[in-house]
């Protein structure tokens, strides 16, 4: 493998983004790409993998922020009906209400209706 020059760096991003078990083969036509003078080509495939990486990565930072926004729109009102009805809620409280997955937060929510005690709609967990 050649490790000096123009194209080292989309070497390493093109095997980084090889599948497991992929890696020899590649390797091989990478190199076989590099000794035909086909460089451009390297860089291009390079090239076209970032897109693909930034795409993907604001995919994700999209969904994963939509996923926060829903957590936080079901744990603020929890945490003020918990607080109306028990009185000042603990840090940690708070804290595992905003951390927890918003099917987590529903049965809270649903046991806080009927509960008498705070503890009683966190019980179990």
């Amino acid at each position: 493998m050649r490790l000096y020059g123009g194209g080292v760096i989309e070497h390493i991003l093109i095997l980084q983004t090889c599948p497991n078990g992929e890696s020899a083969r590649l390797r091989a036509l990478l190199e076989e790409a590099y000794s035909s003078g086909r460089e451009d080509m390297l860089h291009a495939i390079a090239e076209a993998l970032k897109d693909e990486g930034r795409a993907e990565g604001i995919t994700l930072g999209r969904t994963e922020g939509i996923e926060a926004g829903r957590v936080e729109g079901e744990a603020k009102p929890l945490v003020r009906l918990l607080e109306r009805r028990f009185g000042p809620l603990s840090r940690a409280r708070k804290a595992k209400i905003r951390n927890s997955e918003t099917g987590q937060i529903e049965t809270w929510g649903d046991r806080a209706l009927f509960a008498g005690t705070i503890d009683e709609v966190f019980e179990g967990e």
